[in-house]
C-alpha cells in the first residue's frame, strides 16, 4: 500500500518510516507544509496518509477537505498528542478516518492501519460495482449494445480525440427493416454477430432504430472494408428468426481525416448520407 508520512519530528519520522517499510508498505515521507502539499498534488498519490495535526503552517481542515474531494480519496490517519482531544474532534470533522495519539504502540498503529487497508478495499469493491451497475444502465439489456445516449457521448469523446490527436474516424450505420416486428432472438444475433465484425475498442451502439459502430482511427479505406466486412457477417448465415421474418440489412459507411472539426450531428448525418447512397446506387441492402 502506498502511504504517505506526514510528521514534522525527525525521530517519530524516521520511526515510522522503519516500521512501514518492513511492514510491507511502500512510503513517501513529508517534513513540512510544502512537501505534504507537493506529495498530496502529485500523480504518485497516496493510499493512505498518517497525518501530523501538529505540523507548523498546515490548514489541515483545508487538507482534509481536498483529500476527502478525490474521487481516489486516500484513508487518513490523524496523529495528535495526548490530551489534545480538540485536535482530534476537529480532524473527525474535518474528514479524517481515525486517531492515533502519541507517544503510541507499534501494534496498535498496524492494527489501524489494517483496518483502513480493509476500509480502502471495500470503497474500492464498492467504487467498481458502481462502475458495472452504470455500465449496465448505458448497455440496452437485450443486445449488450450502447444505448443512443451513451453512444452520443462516445462519438462525440472519439471526434474530438480524432481533431486533438490528428488521426481518422470512421462511422458505420446499420439499419435492419423491419424495424418494428422482428423478434428478440434476431436482434441478439445482429448483435452477435457485428460485435464480432469489429475490433474490441470499436463502439456499436443504438441510434433510433438503426445502429452506430464508431471506428478510432479508421480512414475511409479502413472503414469500408469494415462496413463490407459487416454487411457480409449478417447476410452469409440466416439469422436466427422465425420462418415468416425476413430481415434486411443496409449498411453505409464514412471517415473524417485527422485534424479535422465536425459536429456528432453532422457526422451522424454523413454516415446516414452513405447508407442511402448503398440503399439506392450499391445493392446495399441484403435480404437475410
Amino acid at each position: 500500500m502506498k502511504v504517505l508520512i506526514a510528521e514534522h519530528e525527525k525521530s517519530l519520522r524516521k520511526l515510522l518510516h522503519s516500521l512501514l517499510e518492513r511492514w510491507g508498505h511502500e512510503v513517501t515521507v513529508a517534513s513540512n507544509v510544502n512537501a505534504l502539499w507537493a506529495a498530496c498534488s502529485g500523480p504518485e498519490f497516496p493510499q493512505m496518509v498518517i497525518l501530523d495535526w501538529m505540523m507548523p503552517g498546515v490548514d489541515f481542515v483545508a487538507l482534509c477537505q481536498q483529500l476527502r474531494g478525490r474521487e481516489d480519496r486516500p484513508y487518513i490517519l490523524l496523529v495528535t498528542d495526548a490530551g489534545r482531544r480538540e485536535d482530534i474532534v476537529e480532524g473527525l470533522a474535518a474528514g479524517a478516518d481515525d486517531y492515533m495519539t502519541k507517544p503510541f504502540d507499534a501494534r496498535e498503529l498496524r492494527v489501524r492501519m489494517r483496518v483502513g487497508q480493509q476500509v480502502l478495499m471495500l470503497q474500492e469493491e464498492l467504487a467498481r460495482s458502481k462502475q458495472v451497475l452504470q455500465t449496465q444502465m448505458l448497455r440496452d439489456p437485450e443486445t449488450g449494445l450502447w444505448m443512443e445516449g451513451a453512444i452520443i457521448d462516445i462519438l462525440h469523446r472519439e471526434l474530438n480525440r480524432a481533431r486533438r490527436e490528428n488521426i481518422s474516424i470512421g462511422l458505420v450505420r446499420v439499419r435492419v427493416e423491419p424495424q418494428d416486428s422482428l423478434s428478440e432472438r434476431v436482434w441478439k444475433d445482429l448483435a452477435e454477430r457485428i460485435r464480432r465484425s469489429v475490433r474490441s475498442y470499436d463502439s456499436p451502439g443504438w441510434y433510433g432504430q438503426d445502429l452506430l459502430i464508431v471506428l478510432p482511427g479508421c480512414d475511409e479505406e479502413r472503414t469500408q472494408i469494415v462496413a463490407r466486412r459487416i454487411r457480409w457477417v449478417l447476410s452469409a448465415e440466416p439469422l436466427q428468426a422465425e420462418e415468416e421474418e425476413r430481415v434486411r440489412i443496409s449498411v453505409g459507411g464514412t471517415s473524417l481525416r485527422g485534424g479535422r472539426v465536425m459536429s456528432v450531428e453532422k457526422f451522424i448525418q454523413r454516415a446516414e448520407k452513405a447508407l442511402e447512397e448503398e440503399i439506392q446506387d450499391k445493392g446495399g441492402s441484403n435480404g437475410v
